[in-house]
């Protein structure tokens, strides 16, 4: 039986995936893995002071199994701030050399996170699995374009793990035709698609499903790169009631962008994760009409609880949208375009796009076939050494 090492992205806390809702989504993945005995126990190492505390009371519950170690910071190092992160970051194989030594593989959670697990695989020579949600160094040109610090750095932390990792995965194609380009043709012998995962019985059309109207549904964070300000435009338009899930920075003008519009719009707040099929199945159609995105969950899970989805035709969303098929993709962000979109969305055949796009997520983003996909790659790399 075999120990796996988690390490968690830079910065990040097991408290913080509480906090925000992703705890009860981020662990299936882990409880899977031990479920099936592919591995006898697994290690978190996280960026919380108070980790150890909070995992006693997710233990308490029966949320977390017991046979998964959470291994936070010190509470005498204190995290605030980059400069910190990145030096604890640096500082974690020697604070937690036991639980790292009693690893056969590592995997990171993130690309930014992973030089810890490449330390730690260097110095006990042990087999690292990186995997990233979305492609660093193509987040920070999008958020960060004329920073060529951080672009420095996201680039050397790809190039480290691409070169020193035994496996890498990226979650769409769209991204591993980017990494091989920049990179170059020989890290796809190791390069890997992972999508993201999805529990397809929990997140399921009910048979009491109750819908709110045609009133729309969105889940995720509140920040430029979700285009929210055109989707509420969109929504005024055709005079649709827009119902917005999460938090971030652009609330407040969020909320001034639907008054002067006069929108439709319900700020619910932060739901966690665990309560998201329930919300699905009060509603009829979800939009998620972001700039550019990864592979994005809420837009998985909202397909598979049968949601008939809206997104723009950008990377990330047009990997899962097939327009007209599994749902419906606007050919440009501004609010005509989506507008325009949503009203063929309302004319369509609801029930046939529903279908379609449970049964495509079932087909590809299955918590049991990213497991099995999970549990290949480490098998390959456990039988390298």
């Amino acid at each position: 039986m075999k120990v796996l090492g988690v390490f968690f992205t830079r910065g990040v806390s097991l408290n913080q995936w509480l906090e925000t809702g992703l705890f009860d989504r981020e662990v299936l993945i882990y409880h899977a893995h031990l479920d099936s005995g592919f591995f006898s126990k697994i290690y978190w190492f996280t960026y919380g002071d108070d980790d150890a505390v909070q995992a006693k009371r997710l233990y308490d519950s029966g949320r977390l199994s017991r046979k998964i170690e959470v291994v936070g910071c010190p509470r005498w190092f204190r995290l605030s701030g980059r400069a910190n992160s990145a030096l604890y970051s640096l500082m974690l194989p020697a604070f937690s050399r036991n639980q790292v030594s009693d690893c056969d593989v590592f995997k990171t959670n993130q690309m930014d996170g992973s030089i810890t697990a490449l330390i730690c695989g260097l110095i006990w020579r042990r087999p690292i699995y990186v995997r990233t949600g979305f492609t660093l160094s193509r987040a920070v040109k999008k958020t960060s374009p004329r920073n060529w610090l951080r672009h420095s750095i996201a680039f050397m932390n790809e190039l480290l793990a691409f070169r020193f990792a035994g496996a890498t995965a990226v979650t769409s194609r769209f991204d591993a035709n980017y990494v091989i380009q920049r990179y170059g043709d020989k890290i796809s012998s190791q390069l890997t698609i992972v999508g993201n995962y999805v529990d397809t019985k929990l997140f399921s059309p009910s048979i009491l499903k109750v819908s709110k109207g045609n009133r729309l549904l969105y889940v995720g964070r509140l920040s430029p790169q979700k285009n929210l300000d055109n989707a509420i435009a969109a929504c005024a338009l055709v005079g649709l009631g827009l119902d917005i899930v999460g938090a971030g920075g652009e609330l407040s003008r969020l909320k001034e962008i639907a008054a002067n519009c006069k929108a439709d719009v319900r700020w619910l707040g932060v739901i966690p994760n665990k309560q998201l099929p329930d919300l699905f199945n009060s509603y009829r159609y979800f939009i998620l009409p972001s700039l550019w995105e990864g592979l994005p969950k809420s837009l998985i899970e909202a397909m598979s609880a049968g949601l008939v989805c809206i997104g723009n035709d950008t990377t990330g969303i047009n990997e899962i949208i097939e327009d007209g098929v599994t749902g419906y993709l606007s050919p440009s962000y501004d609010e005509a375009a989506l507008a325009k979109t949503l009203m063929r969305a309302l004319a369509g055949d609801y029930e046939s796009i529903s279908k379609s796009g449970k049964e495509f997520v079932c087909r590809e983003f299955s918590l049991e076939s990213i497991a099995e996909k999970e549990q290949a790659i480490f098998k390959k790399l456990l039988l390298s050494q």
